[in-house]
């Protein structure tokens, strides 16, 4: 074999080697690419196992409150009553807890008030997810636990959702008990409008649903009477849904 021949099939094999380095470099990055995190927040559904969706159900809610004037870490407003309300899910369930942020100010349209911000927690396991919800409209402050068709309603996170804008006391009661028609919820949902609920009918995100009801001041559907949680506060009509 001449030099000449010898030379022309190194090249060969050093071409060779390059182009099986290359293939092996792109295997390897394709395989060590990561998965996406997911936020606090989403849809009622945790995910997918094997196509399937995995269920989680609503565990509890909580508020976060924040006058006018306060700021902190760059937050104001309502950011930092949303911020406050994640604070306090996170100290009570842990740092990897899931949680969905509602982004209506509950004292939406009141001047002055300090605005407040609503946070549910998930769980994976029915038996420790809330069965339902209702909200107390009080004359005085304070809200005493009650039991309604078969289900324990206590407060979990006591503040008043007309903090600071007059009108009533309301307050939000959490029940956990299972029953056969009370199940563990799988959403919460607050809207805010303009509109009383004699019109709330002709509202875009108004759909009629038989797995969605009014949260009102009695356990079960309710469905004719909800409550504004701007009770007697003026500013605009504020409504909360729960979803079995």
């Amino acid at each position: 074999m001449t030099i000449s021949s010898v030379k022309h099939m190194g090249a060969i094999i050093r071409g060779f080697s390059t182009i099986a380095l290359v293939l092996v470099m792109s295997i390897g990055l394709v395989g060590c690419g990561g998965g996406t995190q997911e936020s606090g927040g989403g849809s009622d559904l945790a995910g997918t196992i094997g196509g399937e969706e995995e269920l989680k159900y609503v565990h509890h809610i909580y508020f976060g409150v924040a006058e006018l004037r306060d700021s902190d870490k760059g937050k104001s407003g309502f950011d930092l009553a949303l911020a406050r309300a994640v604070e306090k899910a996170v100290k009570a369930e842990g740092e990897n807890v899931d949680y969905m942020e509602h982004r209506v100010d509950l004292n939406s349209g009141c001047q002055s008030a300090p605005y407040i911000a609503m946070v549910n927690t998930y769980t994976k396991n029915g038996n420790d997810a809330l069965t339902d919800v209702v909200v107390r409209i009080c004359k005085t402050s304070g809200v005493a636990n009650m039991s309604s068709q078969g289900v324990d309603f206590t407060k979990y996170d006591p503040v008043d959702l007309n903090q600071g804008a007059g009108g009533r006391f309301l307050y939000l009661l959490e029940g956990h008990n299972i029953t056969d028609w009370a199940k563990p919820l799988k959403g919460v949902a607050v809207h805010t409008s303009n509109h009383s609920r004699s019109s709330l009918k002709d509202q875009p995100w108004f759909t009629p649903d038989t797995t969605w009801y009014w949260v009102t001041e009695s356990a079960g559907t309710g469905a004719h009477e909800y409550v504004d949680l701007n009770n007697g506060a003026g500013g605009d009509y504020i409504y909360m849904e729960k979803h079995w």
